[in-house]
């Protein structure tokens, strides 16, 4: 299976593929909290307006894109994701899914509960950008490296 390095950046989202070359998202987490979170917690609309931004960068690298089923990081904002499942070593699409539903349940206003979510907005926006990197590029697995 093909893999590639992936981190996510204050202001951008990059790929390096096994024969080195790059592919680059113009969005990053500090650029989604900039253009589109306007509270603490973001509300449902912020919250839909920041996945259309992410969308929107990706849609624009789609011809670029080669096909990749695990991507490979030791980004810090994502090693936070994997720590909410206390897993140091992959991350599978549908505990991103099941962790995404969860925000956007707590955006929709379910209380928080005794949940140990992250209460910052770096952590929120690179959950969004993780679950729409999965969802349209059809990555089965990040592995922690």
């Amino acid at each position: 299976m093909k893999k590639a390095f992936f981190e996510i950046n204050p202001q951008s989202t990059i790929f390096t593929f096994a024969d080195h070359s790059q592919l680059r998202l113009n969005v990053g987490y500090d650029s989604v909290i900039e253009h589109d979170f306007k509270h603490h917690f973001p509300n449902a609309y912020q919250t839909e307006m920041a996945i259309i931004t992410i969308e929107t960068a990706i849609e624009q690298v789609m011809t670029l894109w080669q096909k990749t089923a695990i991507l490979q990081t030791d980004n810090g904002e994502i090693k936070k994701i994997a720590n909410y499942f206390n897993n140091e070593k992959s991350l599978s699409t549908e505990q991103i899914e099941r962790l995404f539903n969860r925000v956007a349940d707590i955006i929709a206003g379910s209380p928080r509960q005794h949940d140990p979510l992250p209460d910052s907005l770096q952590f929120t926006a690179s959950l969004l950008i993780l679950r729409e990197v999965l969802h349209h590029l059809n990555i089965d697995v990040i592995e922690l490296v």
